[in-house]
Formats: structure tokens, sequence, C-alpha cells
């Protein structure tokens, strides 16, 4: 509603009790309407759902700690780890490797400086073969790798894609794992020997 009517969503609330409030900050409302009393028994109108003035402190407290909960979505690493990206482990190659050779784990290790990619990676750059020479202790990055598999390799993978098609979610992880196991089985003889 903000970016379709190009202004602030608000909430008017005639409900005892600040639990309403509270939910309409958490989806994004930023002007709350409640009635306020310094004392009930002075009557009104809208006396019975007014807040009284320790009810509104609360109010004011809940809903800012309901604000802040949503914080902000930030990725990626903050500016106190900045520095010691450095000081993390990452892929590099261990031996001297010739264009169209296959990564292995003999052949790529996890060490330090942080210049390459994250060891999270590894499983995904196993059986994959190099585009250009490299030497020993070059930072493993996606432009040395050839990301897409030669035809040979395509067909078992394709096949066990078409037989696993149903599912989602956690299922398609484990589809995808499936994947790298049955794809090493088709891979040369150092990959198999490795993992």
């Amino acid at each position: 509603m903000r970016e379709m009517f190009d202004c602030e969503i608000g909430v008017s609330d005639y409900i005892t009790g600040v639990g309403v409030s509270v939910a309409a900050v958490v989806l994004c409302v930023t002007v709350i309407e409640k009635h306020f009393t310094l004392s009930r028994a002075d009557g009104g109108v809208d006396s019975a759902v007014s807040m009284k003035p320790a009810e509104l402190t609360q109010l004011v407290v809940e809903t800012q700690r309901a604000w802040q909960s949503l914080g902000q979505v930030s990725y990626g690493p903050t500016e106190a780890e900045v520095n010691s990206l450095q000081y993390r482990r990452s892929l590099y190659v261990a031996k001297n490797l010739e264009v169209g050779d296959f990564l292995t784990r003999e052949n790529v290790r996890a060490i330090r400086p942080g210049l390459g990619l994250p060891p999270k990676y590894l499983e995904v750059v196993l059986c994959r073969t190099l585009k250009h020479d490299v030497v020993r202790g070059t930072a493993l990055n996606l432009g040395l790798i050839r990301l897409t598999f030669p035809l040979g390799y395509l067909l078992p993978v394709l096949v066990l894609v078409h037989e696993r098609k149903l599912g989602g979610g956690i299922y398609l992880l484990l589809i995808e794992n499936r994947i790298l196991q049955r794809l090493r089985m088709f891979c040369p003889a150092s990959c198999n020997a490795v993992g």
C-alpha cells in the first residue's frame, strides 16, 4: 500500500492492550492511532479503550522492540570482518595443471590466505576442468574453471534428473548431491579415487 498510494501506512487501534499495535509494526506500519487518558474514571466516549500513561509507555517500548527486531538484511562480511577475510581459508591449486585437467582433492587445497573461492565450493569444483594452464599456488576462481561438463558426462546427470524430477525444496538439494555422486562415477579415475 505504501508504494501504491505513496504515503505512510497506519493502524487505528481501538483494542485494549498493545498486541495489535506491535503486530502492525512488524507489518511495517509507521503510524499508530490510540486514544489516551490520564484516568478512565474521568469518563468519556472512548475512555474504556483509552490508554493510561503506563500503558502508553509500554506501547512505545514494545513497538520500538518490534521495529528493531525487523533489522536490516546485510549480505557479506561486516565492516569489522573485512580486514580479516585474508586470514580465512580458500581454495588453491596444489599442483601445476594444464588446460583440460580435472580438479581433484589431490590438486585442490583449502589454505590461507582467503583470496580464492571459499572452501564450501570444493564439492562444486571437483571433477571440473580448467580453461587455462594454472601454476601451483594459484587462488582458484570461477574464471579458471570450465563450469559445464563435457557432453559424455551429461548423460548420466540428465537421466538422474529425469528420474527424480518430482519434489521440491530439500528434496532438490538431495538430488544435487546425488548428481555430484553419480557424476563422479563417470569421471576419470583421478576423480573417483579421491571421493
